[in-house]
């Protein structure tokens, strides 16, 4: 029968392995590489002029997609 201490040492080693990067922080080498942290991203709101784009950018694609079954339809009936 294990120990209370045999059941939670390995525990333990693994949160402090996950833990203790982050804690040291900067770069950590792996397989002989720099990685680098990842940037910071910003968050941006989206606007109605955002919406509006993108709704017309999806109708423009949505008349192409039709146009172009339309000429693989005519292809076909030749």
């Amino acid at each position: 029968m294990r120990t209370a201490a045999g059941r939670l040492l390995p525990n333990f080693i693994l949160t402090l392995g996950l833990i203790l990067p982050v804690l040291v922080g900067g770069q950590e080498e792996q397989a002989g590489q720099t990685v680098e942290p990842l940037p910071r991203t910003t968050v941006r709101r989206i606007t109605y002029k955002d919406f509006y784009d993108l709704q017309t950018s999806m109708e423009e694609l949505r008349r192409q997609m039709n146009q172009l079954r339309v000429d693989v339809e005519a292809y076909k009936s030749r």
